[in-house]
């Protein structure tokens, strides 16, 4: 069967439509709009259905309006209709009437149609699926009370049945990475880590109060959302790393006086990442190394130390003379059973770690 031209206008029309359409929450409505425009029926509907437990999830209709009573008509007799039944079988089902199933003395003898269909004055319906979730068929019928669809009809529909799919899995997909995003803020603003978010490209997007604080506590004053030059650096590399060889991240260490920072990129599936922001402050490592029974100050020695501090650099964090700082590491030595740096670095990385 040849379409006319204007059928295929209307058919453009309807598709380029479709495609302005990114919100799930007022897709039903849009799309019965569309496909109204496209063929002619007394009502368009956008379904949810849930055949097994002959439940109605969702009902969206254009052109007429069902009561609660004709709904519950609906529902008992689910399992009578020819396209739920052939929607079960194929979710994406081509668009069919029920004509194509069963004569008009066959339905007509039906709960269904003398408690719905009757009561509403429709006769004829023409339907095609566009998806399936957790047993819910989802699909577009159009109804009318005159006349059957004609083939030429019905083939309009089984045209624009792709798109009308397509076009409510992106909305989903939007929808989807809407719910991800939300989470995501919320988690960034209120979750009490150390978070930085990126876009696929390594530019801050938010940073949680915890990571701002961490950021000015062991970095230079930088530009407003920006990451600090070093980071910034690391951040670009492990990116590039990650999309060639798919691998891992390695953190990043930074070292400072007052203690440890440790920063790890974390994928995330909307095309993002984070940056966890760890802190091991050396109050907090002296206060963990405190338990191989050292006092404070051996306990501040050690920590730096297992940094691969030397003991020049400790005496100059610490402030004590250098002599002092050696015969810290000698008492240290002596409590832990080693004979150097490097084993006493292992048994505090062992308790830090």
């Amino acid at each position: 069967m040849r379409l006319s031209a204007i059928d295929l206008k209307a058919f453009c029309e309807c598709t380029h439509a479709l495609y302005q359409q990114h919100d799930l929450s007022t897709f039903p409505s849009h799309v019965v709009n569309s496909v109204g425009k496209l063929i002619s029926a007394d009502v368009v509907a956008y379904n949810e259905i849930n055949a097994r437990r002959r439940r109605v999830i969702n009902l969206v209709p254009e052109g007429q309006t069902f009561s609660s009573h004709q709904i519950e008509a609906f529902e008992r007799h689910i399992a009578e209709h020819p396209l739920i039944r052939f929607a079960q079988e194929d979710p994406n089902h081509p668009a069919m009437r029920i004509s194509d199933f069963v004569t008009a003395s066959q339905f007509h003898h039906t709960g269904l149609y003398n408690e719905f269909f009757r009561s509403a004055q429709l006769e004829y319906q023409l339907a095609f699926g566009i998806s399936s979730r957790s047993g819910v068929v989802i699909g577009i019928s159009a109804s009318r009370g005159r006349r059957d669809f004609s083939d030429r009809e019905k083939k309009l529909l089984e045209l624009v049945r792709p798109h009308v799919s397509r076009a409510y899995q992106v909305a989903e997909a939007l929808a989807a990475l809407k719910r991800e995003n939300d989470s995501l803020h919320h988690l960034v603003a209120h979750g009490g880590r150390a978070l930085v978010q990126l876009d696929s490209s390594g530019r801050v997007r938010e940073l949680s109060r915890e990571a701002t604080r961490l950021l000015e506590e062991y970095f230079p004053p930088g530009r407003r959302n920006r990451l600090p030059e070093t980071l910034a650096e690391w951040a670009q590399e492990q990116i590039s790393v990650r999309k060639s060889v798919q691998t891992s991240p390695l953190p990043l260490i930074c070292d400072r006086p007052v203690g440890q920072l440790i920063a790890r990129l974390i994928y995330i599936e909307s095309g993002g990442y984070f940056l966890l922001l760890e802190e091991r402050s050396l109050a907090r490592q002296a206060e963990t190394l405190s338990a191989l029974g050292l006092t404070h100050r051996e306990s501040q020695v050690l920590a730096l130390l297992s940094h691969g501090k030397t003991d020049p650099e400790i005496a100059r964090e610490l402030g004590p003379t250098l002599r002092t700082i050696k015969k810290h590491v000698e008492h240290i030595f002596r409590k832990l059973s080693v004979e150097t740096r490097i084993a006493a670095a292992i048994r505090a990385r062992d308790l830090i770690d």
